[in-house]
């Protein structure tokens, strides 16, 4: 057996339903989680949670609390994944023509 890739190793890590479109969520910048379910249309709130817990563990996205009563949070993707998503050229060609942030994807 062959040791996974790098390739691999990424996809475990974002490879998820949601995963991709909450990072796609927090490339133009620090956002709630309340901004971040407008964002990601159809998201369930246990599963933005969740891939929001994963991705933070994985050291991808850090958290600021910006209220203590009740507990909430402000999330923001750590330089290492925006450098990653920015030496990607073909990034935008992928995203929604009317994600957030978003150009017109080109036609096809």
């Amino acid at each position: 057996m062959t040791e996974p890739t790098a390739l691999a190793g990424a996809l475990a890590r974002v490879g998820e339903r949601w995963t991709l479109l909450i990072v796609d969520a927090l490339l133009g910048g620090p956002a709630r989680f309340g901004d971040l379910a407008a964002a990601v249309a159809g998201i369930a709130p246990n599963i933005l949670a969740g891939r929001l817990r994963r991705l933070e563990a994985e050291g991808l996205l850090g958290s600021l609390p910006y209220s203590e009563r009740p507990p909430r949070r402000e999330y923001q993707l750590r330089q290492k994944i925006v450098q990653v998503v920015q030496r990607e050229p073909g990034w935008h060609q992928w995203r929604p023509p009317d994600g957030p942030g978003s150009p017109a994807a080109p036609g096809i």
